[in-house]
């Protein structure tokens, strides 16, 4: 097997995300991290737009560590705001605009952050919490203040909180730390599962673990995060988006996995080589009916 110029060592697990990010954006400045809609962005520019963020956070709340929220529908002011967010020693939380309202309250008192990164279509959001500090997501980093070297931290420092959905009861923050991050990476790159050359799909919303999982083991590992439209999530289209996308890595929620292979048509994914159900639990059946549904060499994880 061939080895990857970007696999992690293991003594990188105990480094921080930030750091193994620009190692990697160093090594691969022009091939594209972030694919959605029709954005590109590089990992170099990537960097750029998430240093731009990371100063003007500590322009407004400093550079100690602290929980700040992140409040947008725009995938990649999403995963922007993630990594500036880090970059500014911060640890982020992102919080679903889409959710009721009481419950996107009780979240932002529980979290109680430092400050919220949100765009103008999800600002109105915020009306009832006056006191809170807010910074819009800029993308474009030309004319922005760059923040200049990259956060120490500990490895058993919290790095993002993932709310739960509440679906058994009440919504409860989890938390995970630097080294729970990079684990996952570097076990990715050891038994194969991500490859700098791997465009990995997130299905998705990204305030939920499975979604932040895949961007980080794209980003930590130089594939391609490619996150679809809400309109090319429907079950009618997503196997066209894939094809055209040519996605390797597939994180599929059930549900949406289930209406999909309901449809009659057939796909054939050439580019595809592993799935991984999230969402409901999956059964075998779940996995032969896609099997049938998808053509092609992949596996299910």
């Amino acid at each position: 097997m061939t080895v990857d110029p970007l696999s992690m060592t293991e003594s990188e697990i105990e480094g921080s995300i930030v750091r193994r990010f620009e190692k990697v954006a160093a090594a691969i400045p022009n091939q594209a991290a972030l694919i959605t809609g029709g954005l590109t962005l590089t990992y170099g520019a990537l960097v750029a737009s998430a240093n731009g963020i990371a100063a003007d956070v500590v322009s407004h709340v400093g550079n100690e560590w602290s929980p700040v929220a992140i409040l947008t529908r725009d995938p990649a002011a999403r995963v922007t705001a993630m990594l500036g967010a880090l970059q500014a020693n911060k640890a982020f939380c992102v919080l679903d605009p889409d959710q009721p309202p009481a419950r996107l309250d009780l979240q932002l008192q529980d979290l109680d952050a430092s400050c919220v990164l949100v765009d103008g279509n999800c600002r109105a959001l915020l009306n009832d919490l006056k006191s809170c500090v807010t910074i819009d997501i800029v993308l474009d980093a030309l004319g922005m203040p760059q923040f200049a070297g990259s956060p120490v931290c500990a490895a058993d420092q919290v790095a993002m909180i993932i709310y739960t959905s509440g679906s058994t009861g009440e919504s409860k923050g989890v938390m995970r730390d630097q080294r729970m991050v990079l684990n996952r990476a570097y076990m990715d790159t050891v038994m194969d599962e991500a490859r700098c050359t791997d465009r990995h799909a997130v299905l998705g919303s990204q305030a939920f673990s499975a979604a932040i999982n895949a961007c980080f083991s794209a980003l930590l590992t130089g594939g391609s995060v490619c996150i679809p439209y809400k309109a090319d999530m429907s079950p009618g289209r997503i196997g066209s988006w894939l094809h055209h996308q040519r996605v390797t890595l597939l994180g599929l929620n059930v549900t949406l996995a289930r209406q999909w292979v309901a449809l009659p048509e057939t796909l054939e994914l050439t580019s595809l080589r592993r799935v991984q159900f999230f969402g409901s639990e999956a059964t075998n059946r779940d996995a032969v009916n896609l099997k049938a549904k998808v053509k092609g060499n992949w596996y299910v994880n």
